[in-house]
């Protein structure tokens, strides 16, 4: 491992100590953090990858998707003006993280959160599809701990703006 891999990985740790701040907004106490939710969404993109859909790929952007937020933090609806103002600040974020990494690897991280950016392929349409299923999950766990189902309410509703899949809706119609 080359100095600019590990310089990457180290700066990526920092995702296990940033909080998801949506479920601080909805005055979870001790919110999951962004390592958390990208390990529920790696293991959705294991379990749960349809046919004609790479696994391989599939995981590889579910641990990335949210590696950026390292650097930028874990933006919510209102801390940006537009999705583009939303993706220049991720991107920006992970070009410094990014810093002092071989072209291989720069290629490799940017190149995922291109594919995601844009929606390009079945893998990305996937795991967007598990990111907003995973949030579901979560919000059923918080409210099994006693978190107020209305303060989670629009995290499902999210949920299933986003879930498009038959096989997905209906594991997130049985969280109901």
């Amino acid at each position: 491992m080359d100095d600019g891999t590990l310089a990457f990985l180290l700066r990526a740790e920092a995702l296990k100590d940033q909080p998801r701040r949506g479920w601080r907004r909805a005055l979870v106490a001790r919110p999951e953090s962004v390592a958390d939710h990208a390990w529920g969404v790696a293991l959705l993109a294991t379990l749960a990858c349809p046919e004609g859909v790479s696994r391989a790929r599939a995981v590889e952007l579910a641990i990335l998707h949210d590696v950026c937020e390292a650097v930028v933090g874990d933006l919510v609806p209102g801390e940006y003006a537009s999705r583009e103002e939303k993706l220049a600040r991720e991107r920006a974020g992970l070009l410094a993280m990014l810093e002092g990494a071989s072209d291989a690897l720069r290629a490799q991280v940017l190149g995922a959160f291109d594919e995601l950016a844009a929606d390009a392929t079945p893998e990305a349409r996937f795991v967007h599809e598990i990111d907003k299923l995973e949030m579901a999950l979560q919000a059923k766990r918080y409210q099994d701990k006693g978190v107020e189902p209305a303060a989670l309410a629009p995290f499902r509703e999210s949920a299933k703006h986003g879930v498009r899949s038959e096989a997905l809706a209906r594991a997130l119609a049985m969280l109901e």
